[in-house]
Order: structure tokens, then C-alpha cells, then sequence
């Protein structure tokens, strides 16, 4: 569509090594990386009832894992290269426990089951000390 503007490739973003493969394809092809869309994932359509554990393992590692992988791998490749770059997330599952408690709410409800969840945002603890810390 954008001949050496605009590169979409297909990588597994479980493996930092096909992502790392597909970043050098571009580089090798538009000189550099200035952008990553981190817009990889998947679903399963069906009930949560019904997932196996391993089921779930596998969209973890797309939907989480995968965008974390990919993000890093970016960032890297800008910073050997001194490129103030940007990424840009499609967000699904890194929100995932909200809206994994609104799907089984609704799915749930029928059966008299009742979910919640409390968003209270960054909270100063001893896990989250080093927040404060970084410089602007």
C-alpha cells in the first residue's frame, strides 16, 4: 500500500526470534524503525466453563506475553539505534482481568452468579517504590 513507507509482516509473537526476524526484514528493506503496532491476538469463542488450562496458557502468550515481546524487542532495536520510536498497543487482554469479570458477569448471570472488580489504579506499596523514582 505504502511501498517502503509501510511494512505488515506476519511473525509469532510467542518467539522473540520471528519478531526479531521480522524487525531486521524492515530494517533491511526501509533502514530503520521508527513504529511498531502491537496488534497481535486471539480468542476462543466459547464458554469459560469449557476452556482447558491450556487453552488459556495459549492466549496469555499471544495476547500478553506476545504484545510484552513485541514491545521489547522494538524498544531495543530504537534504542541501539538512537530512534526516539513509538509503539502503539491494540489493548484486549492487558485490561484482561476487568474484562474477563464483565464476560463471565454476563455469561454467569444466569445462573445467579454475581462478579465484580475494584480498578483502584497505582497504589503506593513496597512493590511499586521505584515508580516515584524514575525521572520524567
Amino acid at each position: 500500500m505504502y511501498p517502503g513507507q509501510l511494512f505488515a509482516l506476519k511473525a509469532d509473537v510467542t518467539k522473540e526470534e520471528s519478531i526479531t526476524k521480522a524487525i531486521d526484514q524492515v530494517i533491511a528493506e526501509a533502514g530503520a524503525l521508527h513504529g511498531m503496532v502491537v496488534n497481535a491476538g486471539r480468542t476462543n469463542h466459547k464458554s469459560a466453563l469449557d476452556f482447558a488450562s491450556e487453552e488459556i496458557e495459549a492466549l496469555i502468550a499471544v495476547n500478553l506475553f506476545g504484545a510484552f515481546c513485541t514491545a521489547r524487542t522494538a524498544a531495543r532495536v530504537f534504542i541501539k539505534h538512537g530512534v526516539k520510536g513509538a509503539i502503539v498497543f491494540t489493548v484486549s487482554m492487558e485490561v484482561g482481568v476487568r474484562n474477563m469479570v464483565h464476560t463471565l458477569a454476563m455469561e454467569w448471570a444466569t445462573f445467579g452468579i454475581r462478579l465484580n472488580s475494584v480498578s483502584p489504579g497505582l497504589v503506593k506499596t513496597a512493590m511499586t517504590y521505584w515508580v516515584e523514582r524514575q525521572a520524567d
